[in-house]
């Protein structure tokens, strides 16, 4: 090896530690972030959509099977994602752009339906969209 040509173990400088290989677990860039936000949220979304079983809400039993099928296809992928899983990876990222795309034109009905300011009918599409362009940073991680 040259002197020249970087070296595939880190080296630490005196007083730091090693930073890891962008492959390495221990990374932690902006799509980790995102990955872990997308949990966060399919946790919500699980616990909002068991929570309409379990109550007998009357909501039609499609939207409570789109629920489970979202919530869980969340968690499934962005788990994998954490592990490196470029397929999971690109279909997180494109789940979590359409749920933002949904929710920006669905915030209206949300806003006359539940009577709340359109700021607050938005919040879900915001967390999709910033999930989305967070998990689009670490294209090169995976």
């Amino acid at each position: 090896m040259s002197k020249n040509s970087p070296s595939k173990a880190s080296t630490a400088t005196s007083g730091q530690a090693p930073t890891p290989a962008p492959d390495q677990p221990g990374n932690k860039s902006y799509a980790h972030i995102g990955a872990y936000l997308g949990i966060a949220t399919a946790i919500a979304i699980l616990a909002y959509t068991l929570n309409m079983f379990f109550t007998g809400s009357e909501d039609p039993m499609p939207f409570k099977l789109a629920g489970l099928v979202v919530g869980g296809l969340q968690l499934l992928l962005c788990l994998q994602s954490l592990q490196k899983k470029r397929a999971a990876w690109a279909f997180a990222l494109s789940l979590n752009g359409t749920l933002a795309v949904v929710f920006l034109f669905g915030a209206p009905k949300v806003r006359d339906g539940l009577e709340l300011s359109l700021i607050l009918s938005m919040l879900p599409c915001i967390t999709f969209a910033v999930i989305t362009s967070l998990l689009a940073t670490g294209a090169d991680d995976f």
